[in-house]
């Protein structure tokens, strides 16, 4: 009997430190790259951001759903897209969706067409791929199997989140990247509302818990749609409530005012999207403040 209680106690004591340092861990993270989201918020306030000469080596991740979501997100990308040819992009999509995978080939054809490579064959643009997962939830399925497919979805969202890009998906200026930084993991992972996204972004979070992935990469910035004036959506409503993402921003004063949520406007229309106003015009970046706009 005694052996019982004292496995027992220990058990219990181990739980205990267990759930300890999760919550020490939780909190880490969640402070891990905020603090830096929070520098960036108050900069783009101040005015424009720096040239492209100050970019650094970057790789966004773009979590696509199918529809509206997707051309909403292209719009936000072309709105603030910078050339950089020391960046990477890759877009999430669900397996199937043609349309998505069309959208994000008419972007990169455009960003290619505006900023073509140089002498060197170096890409102004910088490179990107497409990787496909599996849908969460398949419209009309049944709640008592969408457990199945949203845990194979979990999981192909894993191996899209470790694995870097290719080297021949980086030519023709890989090289010249890789002695700058390393693709290994996303910097930032931007998603507009699409239920994938929430997944995508909570497997990133829990593989940081995990110390899988640097607490320094994987920011997720939660742009929640245009469609949503006064309420938040599903997913709105899992970051939330979560509080998850790094940075969650609205595009409509009302549901800023009721969320407390960053207000940020309307991002496919004016590209206020952190300060930047971009243009595809002669291959040249326009900046604007947010706060002049707002």
């Amino acid at each position: 009997m005694a052996d019982i209680i004292l496995g027992l106690v220990v058990g219990l004591a181990l739980l205990t430190l267990f759930v300890m340092l999760a919550v020490v861990r939780f909190f880490l993270v969640k402070s891990s790259r905020r603090e830096a989201m929070n520098k960036v918020w108050k900069a783009s306030q101040r005015g424009p951001v720096p040239d492209n000469a100050q970019l650094p080596s970057t790789y966004f991740m773009y979590v696509l759903g199918s529809g509206g979501h997707t051309g909403e997100l292209c719009e936000m990308i072309k709105q603030q897209f910078r050339p950089n040819p020391r960046s990477h992009r890759r877009y999430i999509i669900t397996s199937g969706d043609r349309h998505s995978a069309n959208a994000v080939e008419r972007i990169e054809g455009l960003i290619s067409k505006t900023f073509p490579p140089d002498a060197d064959g170096v890409f102004a643009g910088g490179t990107w791929d497409i990787v496909y997962v599996v849908r969460a939830r398949r419209v009309h399925q049944p709640l008592y199997t969408a457990w199945i497919s949203a845990s194979q979805s979990a999981m192909s969202i894993v191996q899209a989140l470790l694995r870097p890009p290719r080297p021949a998906q980086l030519s023709p200026n890989y090289k010249i990247r890789r002695r700058v930084e390393p693709f290994t993991y996303p910097n930032l992972i931007v998603t507009n509302g699409p239920g994938t996204g929430f997944i995508v972004c909570f497997m990133a979070f829990a593989l940081k818990m995990l110390a899988v992935i640097p607490m320094d990469r994987c920011s997720i910035l939660f742009i929640e749609t245009w469609a949503h004036v006064s309420t938040l959506s599903l997913t709105g409503k899992l970051f939330h409530y979560s509080n998850i993402a790094d940075l969650f921003v609205v595009q409509h004063k009302p549901l800023a005012e009721k969320t407390g949520r960053r207000f940020i406007g309307d991002v496919t229309k004016y590209g206020n999207l952190l300060g930047i106003r971009k243009s595809f015009q002669r291959g040249k970046p326009k900046t604007q403040s947010a706060k002049g706009r707002n």
